[in-house]
């Protein structure tokens, strides 16, 4: 930890003034084979409701008869811990997936405010190296997350007024055609019909002369 900051700035650690002595606590290969079994946790355990678009890693943790849940994870530069439990230490139940679905609702609410400023797992093993990490602002996170609400609100509102306007102009036309149909259609019916000419009667046809009987 290179340094603990308040919301509003104020510095309340920082390894500086801690004077501390470093040193390097695990090789490489170690480290690489943790983050790979943190992120499998995420992937495939307890922790799979703290997943998210970019590479997360993570573990549950369960005190006894569940009075303690824990999930600390890591997303990017941001590293969080979620604790649920009782100041008095009374029994909470459930499960730490529960911290991990806390964890994965307020990580989902951070990248769609854009405040990640790494969105990558990066191991790093050079020996007093930093990572370009900001303190994170409840508030401005509330109101990203509020204006995209109302961002998404306003296109869904557009969007159905556009299409009821389209719906309403289909509606008149159809009513259009259908009232000029009817209005051809009654013309028509009202519209005299032209008397036929009579026919020329046909000359009476001359009868013919009876036949002559033949003699038996």
């Amino acid at each position: 930890i290179t340094k603990i900051e308040q919301t509003n700035g104020k510095e309340i650690y920082t390894k500086d003034d801690a004077n501390l002595v470093t040193r390097k606590v695990m090789s490489d290969t170690t480290a690489t084979n943790m983050m790979s079994i943190l992120t499998d946790e995420v992937k495939y355990g307890t922790g799979s409701g703290a997943a998210q678009i970019y590479p997360t890693a993570g573990k549950t943790g369960t005190t006894n008869d569940e009075k303690d849940l824990w999930f600390t994870g890591m997303t990017g530069n941001l590293t969080t811990a979620v604790w649920l439990g009782s100041p008095d230490n009374y029994v909470i139940g459930g499960g730490s997936y529960m911290a991990a679905g806390i964890y994965g609702t307020y990580l989902s609410r951070i990248i769609n405010a854009d405040l990640l400023a790494i969105t990558t797992l990066n191991r790093t093993s050079n020996e007093g190296s930093t990572a370009n990490v900001t303190s994170i602002d409840p508030e401005a996170v509330i109101k990203a997350a509020a204006e995209k609400a109302a961002a998404e609100k306003a296109a869904a509102e557009k969007a159905a007024a556009e299409k009821a306007a389209a719906e309403k102009a289909a509606a008149e036309k159809a009513a259009a055609e259908k009232a000029a149909a009817e209005k051809a259609a009654a013309e028509k019916a009202a519209k005299p019909t032209t008397p036929t000419e009579p026919t020329t009667p046909t000359e009476p046809t001359t009868p013919t002369e009876p036949t002559t009987p033949t003699t038996p």
